[in-house]
């Protein structure tokens, strides 16, 4: 996935990156929700994330996305904001009324950058908003500043099953 990422906004806040590292113990693999309706970036995504320590929860438009965040309830969100049933910006809306997922970091990926978007996203909780296309690095960067964000032991299989690394063991 091509991604030039640039951080328009993003809350320096250490409340919310403590609220949302609490709700996890150090050995738990971090609960990430993307929800984006093209499914050339979900496939991306998963792919990218199939070498790190984190459990990749997809869904493909706001409603989905409210429903599997409930079923849930993720570390962080990724949303893109123009999708079908239901935008991002609904989905957090949503989510901001909600016990369960008001204090859930949201970072927004969206193909429409700008200051004034950038600010109405933060009202609504976003804890930052990357214009598309990102930088799966720069995605990263700022995902390590509200979950534990580590590669993983296992090494990814073509068969999209992981599989040990033994080459790693021992090293630790």
């Amino acid at each position: 996935m091509t991604m030039n990422a640039r951080v328009v906004e993003r809350d320096d806040s250490n409340e919310v990156r403590q609220r949302s590292r609490r709700r996890r113990n150090a050995f738990s693999v971090p609960k990430v929700l993307f929800v984006d309706d093209d499914p050339s970036i979900i496939a991306a995504m998963q792919r990218n994330f199939r070498s790190y320590r984190i459990d990749l929860l997809t869904a493909f438009h706001g409603c989905h996305g409210v429903v599997t965040a409930l079923a849930h309830t993720p570390d962080l969100i990724i949303t893109d904001l123009q999708m079908p049933l239901a935008t991002g910006e609904e989905l957090m809306q949503c989510l901001a009324h909600t016990v369960r997922t008001r204090e859930v970091p949201v970072i927004v990926l969206t193909g429409r950058p700008g200051v004034v978007l950038s600010r109405k996203m933060r009202e609504l909780g976003a804890v930052a908003v990357l214009s598309k296309p990102a930088q799966f690095e720069d995605l990263l960067g700022e995902m390590s500043h509200y979950i534990r964000v580590e590669k993983s032991r296992w090494l990814p299989h073509p068969s999209g099953t992981n599989v040990t690394n033994h080459r790693s063991r021992g090293r630790e």
